[in-house]
């Protein structure tokens, strides 16, 4: 009879033999087997998101000398080169503090990046309304707060950041009764200690580094930075900034370095403090600031 591909249900007999199944014959399936299943090809990303890259480039050394005849004042006070050494420090921590300060602001100004299918934002800012807002100490408070308030609903995590501050602005919202007064906040700020703690669970601080007018001719401006550091008009109207720990991107080459030695040629002490680093907008939805009119 024809071969088939299964086998008759009977048990077979003692002597019996039962043939195999043919070479190309599918072998039945066990019964607990599970099916084979045909996977779909991948789909491909629509639209592709590319991966963001951020770089600075560190090309500029910043030296503060000074330098001080044999005699001079060092007859009389053995430790004039030392301080003069901590006052340069002093001065270039002043200068490094404000350089993230600049690009904190110009990040707040900055466009989302492109090609990212809005996974990184444009740089968060708010202007008052009118001239003079920024001596009024509920204006200027409902302006952070309100800034803080978009931030939050763009998942922006607030917690995480600071506001920054010049001590005009902050004795400014010392007089806002809801950020002092303990029937609004059990830890708000001292009126008498001069504090302000928290803005919205922000914390705020006070820095002079925030310009207050344009610069031009930064030391870190060069034509291949396209003067990145340099601060228009607009820029220096700022009067908040917002600031997180992801919102920039800096490079440091040479720490802060200081030096004292005597000149043999030149008779004279020498006093240097030097250090070499680049700061440039790595999240420009991380960045935030305030504005006057």
């Amino acid at each position: 009879r024809a071969r088939t591909h299964a086998r008759e249900e009977r048990c077979a007999a003692p002597g019996d033999v039962v043939a195999d199944f043919p070479t190309d014959a599918v072998p039945p399936m066990p019964p607990d087997a599970v099916p084979a299943m045909q996977e779909d090809p991948r789909p491909d990303a629509a639209p592709a998101t590319q991966f963001g890259r951020v770089q600075v480039t560190v090309d500029t050394v910043v030296l503060a000398r000074d330098n001080r005849s044999m005699l001079n004042e060092f007859q009389t006070h053995i430790n004039a080169t030392s301080l003069l050494a901590e006052d340069h420090g002093k001065e270039l921590g002043k200068f490094f503090d404000q350089a993230f300060i600049i690009q904190t602001i110009k990040g707040s100004r900055a466009a989302a990046p492109a090609n990212l299918n809005g996974a990184i934002g444009a740089g968060q800012n708010a202007t008052m309304n009118a001239v003079g807002d920024e001596l009024d100490p509920d204006k200027v408070y409902g302006k952070i707060a309100d800034l803080i308030v978009s931030m939050e609903e763009q998942e922006i995590p607030v917690h995480e950041m600071l506001i920054f501050v010049r001590p005009f602005t902050y004795n400014i919202l010392q007089n806002n009764n809801k950020l002092i007064s303990v029937d609004y906040s059990a830890n708000g700020g001292d009126f008498a200690q001069g504090m302000v703690n928290t803005i919205k669970g922000v914390r705020i601080e006070k820095s002079v580094r925030i310009p207050t007018a344009p610069i031009q001719g930064h030391y870190l401006s060069n034509t291949q930075n396209g003067f990145a550091y340099d601060v228009n008009t607009q820029e220096s109207k700022a009067i908040a900034v917002l600031m997180h720990p992801r919102s920039l991107l800096a490079g440091e080459t040479i720490p802060l370095t200081s030096d004292i030695f005597f000149s043999k040629e030149e008779k004279q002490w020498f006093i240097d403090s030097w250090l070499s680093f680049a700061v440039t907008v790595n999240r420009p939805d991380l960045c935030g600031a305030v504005y006057k009119q």
